[in-house]
């Protein structure tokens, strides 16, 4: 591996002293199936790290468990000048070892990237001292979620031989990514050297603190440390993480339903709101959001939780070879019932939340009922309003009508062409000009309806030449040509 990697923050560089040469290093590397060129690119173009200047913000939770040792917990903050030396922590009595570091994918605006609590050189040094296999980094950076195994066997390559006999299985290696859902993001590696029998369990997420003090304490009651109870007990904490999401879920939807007032479940104390209060809010949309998330997340684990129970009976028949280190039939058996209790309350969950869904659909087809109804009675308003208009009118046209001929009368003879003589000798004096008023009046009647009717024939030519030849598109415009 190059000394440098060029991150989106910038590059950072390696002590040109101590050469990294991880993956292709690792112990666990086989070139045949594990792709070294695209794990340079994630950690290169998909990863975010803190800067140099920020290397006292990272931080890494070490649990150790031994049988007879009890629970060793520590907190690794990497100095600045190197990362705690992990040889230091390999006490011999730790059968399980536990590394917890936070990440999160971001999302930008045209762009994602997986973000990190460490510099670029702590997380290589953590990966190499480790002996990650680069298929598992793969894995964390799939933000689809997946779930994978492999068995290591002995070889005498450099620089991490193995003891005899060659060709004997080495080590048993599983990972898993929940995937990304909602805000929260899991992912775990989990390692048994056949060699040691010790377990190794690398976890990466946003796992709070509260939440790894939980599974630290459960896996100490544990009467025999390996990395299948820390899975059992890794995935039972995503499960409950996924019915928290669940309940609020459940909550808003009840709180959509308590506005309608439409609903199996009866709100005592709350009165629905008004029709005219109802609106198509965001709120509908997302809660039908989070629903999703949820029901991809448990998905996710469930397929996760099959996967581990089957890999418990390989595992069994992969350490049958090693005596020390044999699954009892009653173990597996307990495991293999934890693991179907674990798919079978995912599995009722799951049902659940897709009946919430179509609780909140419901509501989304109610409130628009709702408001079409209420647009219907304000249309049905306008009408009657209008209706009551027109009535106002036409009344108004009638008593103009019938005022009409005095009107005209009274306006005619009102004229100057007319005039009538005093009260001593009343006459009519009419003007030798008033054919002058029918001379103008006439033919301006006669052009004004000429007008009207041309404009009447042309505007009914125009929509029967549309219907006999409707527009076609131009062929030659929508070539581009």
């Amino acid at each position: 591996m190059a000394a440098t990697i060029s991150g989106q923050d910038g590059v950072q560089e390696q002590d040109e002293s101590q050469p990294l040469q991880w993956p292709k290093a690792c112990k666990y590397f086989v070139p045949e199936t594990m792709d070294c060129d695209h794990v340079y690119s994630l950690l290169r173009s998909d990863t975010r790290y803190l800067e140099a200047s920020q290397r006292s913000l990272q931080y890494i939770d070490y649990f150790g468990f031994g049988d007879t040792s009890g629970l060793d917990h520590q907190t690794l903050i990497p100095g600045l000048d190197r990362i705690p030396q992990l040889k230091e922590l390999d006490n011999p009595s730790h059968r399980l070892r536990m590394f917890f570091i936070h990440q999160k994918r971001k999302y930008y605006e045209f762009s994602t990237s997986s973000q990190l609590s460490l510099t670029l050189d702590t997380w290589l040094k953590l990966l190499d001292q480790l002996q990650i296999p680069p298929v598992a980094v793969e894995a964390l950076h799939d933000n689809n979620g997946q779930c994978g195994c492999h068995i290591s066997y002995c070889s005498t390559d450099e620089p991490h031989p193995c003891r005899p006999p060659i060709g004997a299985r080495c080590a048993y290696h599983v990972w898993m990514k929940l995937g990304d859902w909602g805000n929260s993001e899991h992912f775990a590696y989990a390692r048994h050297d056949f060699h040691t029998g010790r377990n190794l369990v690398l976890v990466l997420g946003t796992m709070d603190a509260r939440s790894i003090h939980q599974l630290a304490t459960k896996l100490q009651c544990s009467s025999r440390i390996d990395f299948f109870p820390a899975l059992l007990v890794l995935t039972s904490s995503w499960s409950r993480e996924i019915e928290e999401h669940r309940w609020q879920q459940d909550f808003a939807t009840q709180q959509i339903e308590s506005q309608t007032g439409y609903s199996s479940l009866q709100f005592y104390g709350i009165e629905p709101l008004s029709t005219k209060q109802l609106s198509l809010s965001k709120d509908i949309a997302m809660t039908s959001d989070g629903i999703s998330n949820a029901v991809t997340g448990a998905l996710n684990l469930a397929d996760i939780i099959s996967f581990l129970s089957a890999q418990l009976r390989r595992y069994a028949d992969a350490s049958s070879v090693f005596v020390e280190q044999q699954v009892s039939p009653e173990r597996e058996i307990q495991l293999s019932d934890a693991f179907s209790h674990r798919l079978s309350q995912v599995n009722a969950r799951i049902k659940q939340m897709h009946g919430l869904k179509s609780r909140v659909d419901a509501q989304w087809k109610i409130i628009n009922a709702l408001i079409a109804q209420r647009d219907s009675q304000v249309n049905i308003e306008i009408g009657s309003a209008t209706k009551a208009d027109s009535e106002l009118m036409r009344g108004i046209a009638f008593i103009t009508m019938v005022f009409l001929p005095t009107t005209f009368m009274a306006t005619f003879f009102s004229m100057v062409f007319f005039h009538v003589g005093p009260e001593d000798s009343i006459h009519l004096i009419v003007n030798h000009w008033v054919w002058l008023y029918p001379a103008f009046t006439i033919p301006l009647t006669i052009v004004l309806a000429f007008r009207y009717g041309q404009n009447t024939w042309f505007e009914t030519f125009s929509r029967s030449w549309a219907n006999l030849y409707p527009l076609r598109p131009n062929k030659r415009n929508n070539s581009g040509e």
